[in-house]
């Protein structure tokens, strides 16, 4: 049921790169990678933190 299964539980870039598509960059080379190694599911835990 889990074969081919990935779990991607942190990615994060510094606040001073952000905005810089460097994120979707970062998770594309993940997608790419995981395809090429015959990963089926990726799942994304999300997280947030409190407005301040």
């Amino acid at each position: 049921m889990t074969d081919g299964t990935w779990n991607l539980q942190l990615i994060a870039i510094r606040p001073d790169h952000q905005g810089q598509g460097r994120g979707a960059t970062l998770l594309r080379y993940v997608e790419q990678t995981l395809t090429t190694r015959g990963g089926r599911v990726l799942l994304v835990e999300t997280s947030g933190l409190p407005a301040g």
